[in-house]
């Protein structure tokens, strides 16, 4: 899930994920950032979502195949991205595992 807003001016989304967790509120709740990997969307040419019938808002149902094709760290499958081996070091910082 990520929300997503539409906008003119909003060409990409930088999501880091971290690990994953339970389905549960987390408001109140503390933790230290971790990132195990990070992806890049093309709102404008890569991520159709609205032709696929999702609605695009709060909570916007990604699928699998989207995400893996977008995924800039620690695959670098998104070939509009490709990261520096400086830029994986420092990524790599923040990984929980």
């Amino acid at each position: 899930m990520l929300d997503v807003i539409k906008s003119p001016t909003l060409d990409y989304y930088l999501v880091l994920t971290g690990p994953k967790g339970a389905l549960a509120p987390s408001k109140g709740m503390c933790d230290r950032f971790a990132s195990r990997r990070c992806t890049s969307f093309n709102l404008r040419t890569c991520w159709p979502l609205e032709a696929t019938g999702v609605k695009v808002g709060v909570a916007t149902n990604v699928r699998v195949a989207q995400w893996n094709a977008a995924e800039i760290y620690p695959r670098a499958t998104n070939p509009a991205l490709i990261l520096t081996d400086r830029q994986r070091a420092q990524l790599a910082m923040f990984r929980s595992d």
